[in-house]
This record gives structure tokens, C-alpha cells and sequence, in this order.
């Protein structure tokens, strides 16, 4: 890398996970100052990258998570201990509001032949699961049947 600010920014991109392997390859075949790229010559650079991937990404990932989770429990704790409830209560008006959030199911059945049938094999979940497994199936053949040349 030439300098610090190409550096953190070229970490910054393989950080988000986005065209990472490109950039891996290309620091991979680098060689030196002045010399020209090399395939494979420095394999310790892609040994790196992976590092850096399964770190920065994952693990700090994780860390971030972790920290939301627990500053979103810790304003819900918050919250309860501002209304001075016991346990029992706490668990009457988490009922409540998810029984006041929650609204009824209203499924209208068409009338017409068609759109009956349609509705009623939707509905059906083991023949529209086969269906639909059939389908991606079916894609996943036309795809692997294209070639060029």
C-alpha cells in the first residue's frame, strides 16, 4: 500500500465484505516497489485478508450486536423500574400491550373459479411448498445448463 489513507481506506472496503477477493488477489500477486505483479507471490498477504475478513468482519460484528442488544435491554430494564412494578405486574402490561398491538386476521375468499383455486392452493402449504421447491429446482438446471461456447 502506498500510503496510510489508501491503506485504511482499502481496508475499510474489504471490512464491508464488498469485492474483498479482488482486492485479496491483487495485494497477493504484489511483489515489490517498482517490480511488476507476480501471481501468487505473495501468499501471505492473502493469509492476511482472510484474518482480516473473519476478524473484522465477524467478530467485531458480533461485538457491535452484542453492545445494541445490551443497550436495548438495559432501557428496557430501565423503563420497568421507572413504572416501580413487581415481576407479576411487569408480565401483566407486557400482555397487555402485545394484546392491544396485536389485530385480527381477516381473509376475504374470492369468489370467482380461478381465483378460489389459486387462493385455496396458496393456502394449501404442503402442495405450494413442493410447488415452489419444484420451481427453484427447476431454475437451478436452466442455470447450470447455459454455457458459452
Amino acid at each position: 500500500m502506498d500510503n496510510v489513507v489508501i491503506a485504511m481506506l482499502t481496508l475499510f472496503a474489504v471490512s464491508n465484505n464488498e469485492g474483498w477477493p479482488d482486492v485479496m488477489y491483487a495485494y497477493s500477486d504484489a511483489t515489490g516497489v517498482e517490480t511488476g505483479p507476480k501471481p501468487g507471490a505473495g501468499l501471505m498477504n492473502a493469509f492476511f485478508f482472510i484474518f482480516f475478513v473473519f476478524v473484522g468482519s465477524f467478530f467485531f460484528l458480533n461485538l457491535f450486536t452484542g453492545v445494541l442488544f445490551m443497550n436495548f435491554e438495559k432501557a428496557q430494564r430501565d423503563e420497568k423500574d421507572a413504572m416501580h412494578l413487581d415481576g407479576e405486574e411487569v408480565r401483566w402490561v407486557d400482555m397487555m400491550k402485545m394484546i392491544c398491538d396485536e389485530e385480527p386476521e381477516i381473509i376475504k375468499i374470492p369468489k370467482g373459479k380461478l381465483r378460489r383455486w389459486c387462493f385455496d392452493f396458496v393456502q394449501d402449504d404442503g402442495a405450494f411448498a413442493n410447488f415452489i421447491m419444484g420451481c427453484i429446482i427447476l431454475n437451478i438446471f436452466s442455470m447450470a445448463a447455459n454455457f458459452e461456447g
